[in-house]
């Protein structure tokens, strides 16, 4: 049993990890993404992905009764891959607001899953330490990401570098198999005490 909720644990770090180290991109290139529509359009992007992210928290509900916490971050990191290839290839402001609304609903669904289980994979007792590692892992993803991504923009192009960005979250889904999140006895959602 003890296993079972040290792999999950670890699970939940390493993919915690590959996403944030990934998807920083999406943060990293958004400026230069939306610089060609100006101020106005830089807040309507992120206007749009709060709103995304809202409609994201609402659909997770929904989610979690009928797809695992693995199935739930597959559909969302693909979700979130193909809003990135999105954003760079459309010069029209109201494609690249839908498309940042893909991915704050992408980005909730994965965070607040990956969230869940963190919580959930440990005794109350080791649980603040548990969600402190999630944090470092999650922080330390976006920082080593951003300027990963910067560099690489730097050398190459914001398209180039958000389509990589993309089909390495799409790669890291191959750590699945190895890391999964949905192991046994997994509380109810209801049963978890905040």
């Amino acid at each position: 049993m003890r296993e079972n909720k040290d792999k999950r644990i670890r699970a939940c770090l390493i993919r915690t990890l590959a996403f944030s180290l990934f998807a920083s991109a999406f943060w990293a290139m958004l400026p230069l993404i939306a610089s060609r529509f100006g101020a106005v359009g830089y807040g309507a992007m992120l206007a749009f992905f709060g709103i995304g992210a809202l409609a994201g928290a609402l659909m997770l509900a929904i989610a979690r009764r009928y797809f695992s916490f693995d199935k739930i971050i597959v559909l969302a990191t693909c979700m979130f891959a193909v809003a990135l290839c999105g954003l760079v290839r459309t010069g029209n402001l109201y494609i690249a607001s839908g498309f940042a609304a893909a991915a704050g609903m992408a980005w909730i669904s994965i965070l607040a899953t990956l969230n869940l289980v963190a919580q959930t994979a440990c005794p109350s007792w080791v649980r603040a330490r548990v969600i402190s590692m999630y944090v470092l892992f999650l922080q330390g993803g976006m920082a080593l990401g951003s300027a990963l991504w910067g560099e690489v923009a730097s050398y190459t192009s914001v398209r180039f570098t958000l389509t990589f960005a993309a089909a390495a979250l799409l790669l890291g889904l191959l750590l699945a198999p190895w890391y999964r999140l949905h192991g046994q006895n997994i509380p109810a959602i209801q049963d978890v005490k905040i």
